[in-house]
């Protein structure tokens, strides 16, 4: 896989892909996190949570990870990337804005977050399975790496 766009923002799919080799995406996202490791792959603590919370739920994976398999697994991948946090508080101003804007509703505040996380930190690349998730937000490219 070659990208030449600078850092990227890992989403929690690609993590959990990586994490489970019955997952018909696990080499392609291995790959993806070994390859890019030199241009610089960054996630948020948002994205830990949702790792944690996805792999540790018996109702999603036959295979499921307990709570201190989960953390090894953090802890490995953040050998390869590192933790961002959005920078300055969202004001209510940019707030409302962003939410009109983009039309944000249910679920997706999770993604506006993950965007306005990237924008704060200058990263404009996401490597996500989930493309339609972030199609609406401007500024940034979208690559799916396990396609």
């Amino acid at each position: 896989m070659k990208i030449d766009r600078g850092p990227c923002f890992i989403d929690t799919n690609i993590l959990i892909y990586a994490s489970f080799p019955e997952n018909k995406f696990y080499e392609k996202a291995l790959d993806c996190i070994e390859t890019l490791r030199p241009q610089g792959l960054y996630i948020s603590r948002q994205i830990v949570l949702e790792y944690v919370s996805v792999v540790t739920n018996e109702n999603i994976y036959n295979q499921y990870l307990t709570s201190e398999e989960a953390v090894e697994n953090i802890e490995v991948f953040l050998e390869y990337m590192s933790i961002i946090e959005p920078g300055t508080p969202l004001d209510t101003h940019a707030l409302k804005k962003y939410l009109i804007q983009y039309a944000i509703k249910r679920r997706m505040v999770f993604d506006l977050n993950i965007y306005l996380t990237m924008k704060a930190n200058g990263i404009p690349v996401i490597l996500t399975a989930n493309e339609k998730d972030f199609n609406a937000f401007q500024d940034i490219e979208i690559i799916n790496p396990v396609k």
